[in-house]
């Protein structure tokens, strides 16, 4: 059975297709460079241990339906903020009542601070709000802005009506509205080293405010824009930054959709079949070579740095700018690992494009199918 067909047994899927490509325009004489999205950051830090990552754009417009609130004076007593159904109603003394926010004593910040905890369900409950405060509904997020202001995020995208009685309390817009680049995306990688495969999960952007999904990865290596608006697939630059220690795991060129890094990992318990891997160069006015390296990490809980080289390749750019190499039989190599493309040329500044393709399969049911 070819590697390229996918398995079942049992009715059970058996093999991932994969194709990783990246690029980078700044590949430099006698420095190995990895092609991935980050031109400022010739080495993918790899990961070792489970961590949130924080995802976020160079730019506002990158951000699920919002709205912004600003207070000029302190709100009145009694004076009310209304946010889709819910009606939240400020207080000098507070009452315990659904929806009741209290009027800071220092200044507006302060209210609006207590707004965004009710908003939010957080700071504390019978103080800052009512004990009896419940959810919005639709599903809401709130965050203090630049000066005394409160940026609110629907994350469902959806339309909701936006109203104040609140002297000196305005709203933008009469609605929450969806930017007009980015405003939600999926990203992929393994949760441990041991998962059963590739996982993914969903995002709403908030522009230039981070969003921090609660659950842990050990490795994410593609990202791509679901939804957007009118103007671009991203305005922006969207990183995911690992919060522990600030390396950022992937990233979205701005516009381009999608991340584009020659970086994939391999789970325990699983194995990829390497079918090929390929590379160019964008020729210069001067003749240039440059060498692609296919790179192993074969430890990745507990090494970040380390690599063995897998193959090879050079290019001279006066015969051509552009290679790929096919393993007639498929090179397998046993997970859990990270495989990566590197690129070294001999003039600075160079852009170097490519990838490597192959089909990742699960032993256990592979075994079962041979016996």
């Amino acid at each position: 059975m070819s590697f390229l067909e996918d398995i079942k047994i049992s009715g059970r899927a058996n093999a991932l297709r994969v194709n990783k490509f990246g690029s980078s325009p700044n590949v430099d004489d006698t420095t190995d460079t990895d092609l991935w999205d980050a031109a400022a950051t010739p080495i993918w830090l790899a990961p070792t241990a489970a961590r949130t990552h924080a995802f976020v754009s160079t730019d506002a417009t990158d951000t699920v339906a919002d709205c912004v609130l600003t207070f000029t004076q302190q709100p009145g007593n009694t004076e009310t903020i209304t946010i889709g159904t819910k009606v939240y109603t400020f207080q000098t003394t507070l009452t315990d009542v659904d929806g009741n926010v209290l009027i800071s004593a220092v200044d507006a910040s302060g209210s609006l601070d207590n707004l965004i905890a009710a908003i939010t369900l957080t700071g504390t409950a019978g103080t800052d709000y009512a004990l009896a405060m419940t959810a919005n509904d639709p599903e809401t997020v709130a965050a203090a802005g630049d000066g005394d202001t409160m940026v609110l995020w629907d994350e469902t995208s959806a339309i909701i009506a936006t109203t104040s009685t609140v002297t000196g309390g305005t709203w933008a817009t009469a609605t929450t509205l969806g930017g007009t680049g980015a405003r939600t995306v999926r990203f992929y990688g393994l949760k441990t080293w041991t998962s059963a495969g590739e996982e993914s999960e969903d995002v709403g952007l908030h522009g230039t405010v981070a969003v921090t999904p609660a659950t842990t990865w050990v490795i994410i290596y593609r990202v791509k824009v679901l939804t957007s608006g009118t103007t671009k697939r991203n305005a922006g630059i969207i990183s995911a930054t690992a919060t522990t220690d600030a390396t950022v795991t992937a990233q979205i060129a701005v516009n381009k959709g999608q991340s584009k890094m020659a970086v994939y990992a391999v789970p325990s318990g699983s194995s990829f079949h390497l079918k090929s891997y390929y590379g160019s160069v964008l020729k210069a006015a001067a003749a240039l070579r440059c060498s692609f390296t296919l790179m192993l990490n074969p430890e990745p809980q507990t090494q970040t740095t380390m690599f063995n080289e897998i193959h090879d390749w050079g290019l001279d750019t006066t015969g051509n700018s552009w290679f790929k190499h096919e393993f007639g039989v498929p090179n397998t190599i046993a997970g859990p690992c990270i495989i990566k493309l590197q690129g070294n040329a001999t003039a600075n500044d160079t852009t170097a494009i490519g990838g490597f393709s192959g089909v990742v399969t699960n032993d256990s049911l592979l075994a079962l199918e041979k016996a």
